[in-house]
């Protein structure tokens, strides 16, 4: 039998954590003196002790442990370390996403020195015959995805797109969310081909914008795009008596040799990678009453 200084020693465990422990009914002592209080673990709790260790070191919470030691069965444990499994596959995503997002602060730093001065153009965007489709997405990330399996299906659905190509995605959302997003994309059509059965053919009226042009690749929250929103917030808060209403992006694609993708290729070729889109980012801005 070891006292419990000697235990610590043995297990690679703290007195103050061995006596947690036991306030938890994770670890006991195999004995403790009833006049002296000195508590005494045997070789054989050794194991259990171990066991606690490096289900902490992997990150497992005191309380998962004891539920996970109770579990009794090699079932039951085959669980625990399948669920741990996954959670740790998801904290190296969120590590990963984190490490990219340093990247690209870390890339942008020289770029963020040139972003104070894009330039606001204020204009009519008139009436459009669109084809569009509308969901819920987990979040801006899947815009990508989103607009790859849109124009899929107009190659499906052998309508001609109008030329020159003209495409938009409007965030519908009232507010800045982080997930389940509400998204539509649209393509501009021939009025012909808008026939009244399809009922995803509208007619879009015409809108009053503000944009910011700008070339640069999708990932979220890079310091360009909070150089873009930082422009159209400045330009808004200058012209006061202009109110914003719904986001929008109208991309135009670009080919490999940065010439402008033709709408009449769209149903014969495979669409450019939208990383390499030039966007167009703005507001449908209406002119309020000054008084």
């Amino acid at each position: 039998m070891f006292k419990i200084g000697e235990f610590s020693k043995l297990s690679n465990i703290s007195v103050r954590s061995l006596r947690h422990y036991e306030s938890l009914g994770l670890l006991s002592p195999m004995e403790t003196d009833r006049f002296t209080g000195y508590r005494y673990y045997s070789a054989d709790q050794l194991d259990a002790a171990n066991k606690i260790r490096m289900l902490r070191e992997v990150g497992f919470s005191l309380d998962s442990i004891k539920r996970f030691l109770s579990a009794g069965s090699l079932d039951g444990a085959r669980q625990y370390y399948e669920l741990r499994q996954m959670e740790v596959e998801e904290e190296l995503q969120s590590l990963r996403a984190k490490r990219d997002m340093l990247k690209l602060l870390l890339d942008d730093i020289t770029e963020n020195e040139n972003m104070d001065c894009y330039n606001v153009v204020e204009k009519d965007v008139p009436e459009k015959t669109v084809l569009r489709s509308h969901k819920i997405l987990p979040s801006y990330d899947c815009v990508k995805e989103f607009w790859l399996e849109f124009l899929e299906e107009v190659k499906e659905t052998g309508i001609q797109p109008q030329e020159p190509l003209f495409l938009r995605s409007l965030c519908l959302d009232k507010e800045y969310k982080e997930t389940n997003v509400e998204v539509e994309l649209q393509i501009e059509v021939s009025s012909h081909s808008g026939s009244k059965k399809n009922k995803q053919i509208i007619t879009t009226p015409a809108a009053h914008v503000a944009t910011v042009t700008f070339s640069r690749e999708y990932p979220q929250g890079s310091v360009m795009r909070h150089a873009v929103r930082r422009s159209l917030a400045r330009w808004l808060e200058v012209n006061r008596e202009s109110a914003f209403g719904i986001m929008f992006n109208i991309p135009k694609l670009l080919n490999g040799d940065g010439t402008m993708f033709r709408a009449q290729n769209l149903l014969n070729s495979d669409c450019p990678d939208p990383d390499h889109w030039i966007n167009e980012w703005g507001f449908e801005i209406t002119k309020t009453d000054s008084n």
